[in-house]
């Protein structure tokens, strides 16, 4: 649980770091160079964007995994945070009901994913964070961070997947 704490912080730290300084640069004037050199233009247009917008990908086996990393990130981002689309997330990802109905295998399962748990391993989630658009706390704090839940794919700051999950996806666009 620290190793996965940690790792999460260092990626919400390089995803709220990226998103920053893309909406700092945007927000400068782009000066296009007289020349028609394509170099010196990409130079000027910033080299911060990529063709798209994830920047993290988390590979988790199974929905209940992909739920406590959720969980982990919205706490990294404080009580400031605004979370959208977290009924849905709850009830498609949330734990199972802890009620025995004979289908959990071995006894080692609990042990391993914890009672109740979404072993469900066809999983993705799409996490888009908006620094500046969270809860005000008093006048004259800052926003904190909105997190959206169920972002596209490719609108997304990171992406939330199980390897199957991902294998499908690029067999359907094929």
């Amino acid at each position: 649980d620290e190793v996965l704490h940690a790792a999460l912080a260092h990626c919400v730290d390089h995803v709220l770091r990226c998103r920053a300084r893309i909406l700092r640069r945007n927000k400068k004037p782009v000066v296009v160079p007289e020349h028609d050199s394509l170099d010196a233009e990409i130079d000027e247009v910033g080299r911060d964007q990529g063709f798209g917008r994830p920047r993290v990908l988390v590979l988790v086996p199974t929905k209940g995994a992909a739920y406590d990393c959720a969980r982990v990130i919205e706490t990294l981002l404080g009580d400031r945070a605004a979370v959208s689309n977290r009924q849905r997330f709850e009830a498609e990802f949330g734990p199972e009901s802890v009620e025995d109905d004979g289908r959990r295998g071995p006894a080692d399962w609990a042990e391993l994913f914890g009672p109740g748990a979404n072993a469900d391993d066809d999983c993705e989630v799409g996490i888009a964070l908006a620094p500046g658009r969270g809860k005000k706390k008093k006048i004259g704090s800052s926003f904190g961070v909105a997190m959206r839940l169920y972002a596209k794919l490719d609108e997304s700051d990171i992406i939330i997947a199980s390897p199957l999950a991902l294998r499908v996806k690029l067999e359907r666009s094929d």
